[in-house]
């Protein structure tokens, strides 16, 4: 029954990593000529190549999205209703079947038997058994097994992102900050825009990539800042703990809270997401 709405899944995750690898050629281009070209037209398409990567990038995550609600649909399809209508599909094809056909000529009557000479008399019935034992109570039937967790919604972040986002939001409260400064549904919509959710997300295309700071990670933040803004303990770029907290502390202090950034502030206006 999920083979068909797991394929769908997989065909449109495919189709969103097909996309963003699209979306990243112009910009490669421009990596790989690197200083063998230059002036305003360099500039100009430059620019263009970034618009077009930060497209591709919105296009694939809504196809994601796409693929996560197919995979709710599957989740939450009850499978007793499938099995009922299996059940009824027969039970009608039976009793169709049963039905006799018109014109069908009956069997032949049966002979007549001679009649047989008497039995002789039977002997006398044995005494009666004892009463049988009481019948056993019927087996309790099984517990339904447990149903699998529902999918996350459309448009939000794995389990597994929500969990690092806790952790790491734990750590910030123990050096100081504040719940308003770290609020951790911002912080997971700026990680679905950044990075999909993907820990290990390497941007190979943008300006940072051709200056040779790749951005990295769940918050995409470049080394240079990673290395700046990172606590002691948490200085693994591509752990997605360590990656959040410092992409965190770098929004505070520019912004004052994770809710402050811009990219946040023009999709509560009903404009596309920015980074940060």
């Amino acid at each position: 029954m999920d083979e068909l709405p797991d394929s769908a899944v997989r065909r449109w995750a495919e189709a969103a990593a097909l996309l963003a690898g699209a979306g990243r050629v112009p910009a490669a281009l421009v990596t790989w000529l690197g200083p063998a070209w230059s002036g305003p037209a360099a500039r100009a398409y430059h620019e263009w190549a970034g618009l077009f990567e930060q497209a591709t990038r919105r296009a694939s995550g809504a196809l994601r999205d796409a693929a996560d609600s197919i995979q709710l649909f599957t989740v939450r399809w009850p499978e007793l209703r499938f099995q009922d209508d299996l059940g009824c599909v027969d039970a009608g094809s039976r009793s169709i079947t049963a039905v006799p056909v018109p014109g069908q000529r009956n069997d032949p009557p049966t002979p007549p038997v001679p009649p047989t000479p008497p039995d002789p008399p039977a002997p006398p019935d044995p005494p009666a058994p004892p009463d049988p034992a009481p019948p056993d109570p019927p087996a309790r039937p099984d517990p339904p097994a447990p149903l699998d967790p529902p999918a996350p919604p459309p448009g939000e972040v794995p389990g597994g992102v929500r969990d690092w986002i806790q952790r790491a939001v734990a750590v910030l409260r123990e050096h100081g900050y504040s719940a308003e400064q770290i609020d951790p549904e911002s912080i997971a919509t700026i990680i679905r825009h950044e990075s999909s959710g993907d820990p290990e997300a390497v941007n190979n295309w943008d300006a940072n990539a051709a200056r040779g700071t790749p951005s990295m990670g769940l918050m995409q933040t470049i080394e240079p800042t990673f290395d700046h803004w990172h606590l002691p303990g948490h200085g693994e770029i591509l752990d997605p703990v360590d990656n959040i907290i410092a992409g965190v502390r770098y929004a505070v202090a520019r912004y004052g809270s994770v809710s402050q950034v811009p990219g946040l502030l023009s999709l509560a206006a009903g404009g596309a997401y920015r980074g940060y």
